[in-house]
């Protein structure tokens, strides 16, 4: 990754602050061994944008399609008679 592990640490510091992870220290006996994190906050976050995803990538379909009929052979300029 090309990161230091202090650089790491200020970016999950960063992380904490804005509410994306939470710190779960864990602990053997009464020395800590190591951090585990908790990604709830950032779940949470993505749960609210998905919406605005969803409807992108429906507008990009209804976009596309749109694109393709007004693209289909025979259709362009050709007038019907019955």
């Amino acid at each position: 990754m090309g990161k230091s592990p202090r650089q790491v640490q200020r970016y999950i510091t960063k992380l904490e602050k804005a509410g994306f992870v939470k710190r779960i220290e864990r602990f053997s006996g009464r020395k800590q061994t190591s951090n585990g994190y908790s990604l709830a906050g950032l779940v949470a976050k993505l749960k609210l944008l998905e919406p605005e995803f969803t409807k992108a990538k429906e507008m990009k379909k209804l976009k596309a399609k749109k694109l393709e009929t007004a693209a289909a052979p025979g259709r362009k300029g050709q007038i019907v008679h019955d």
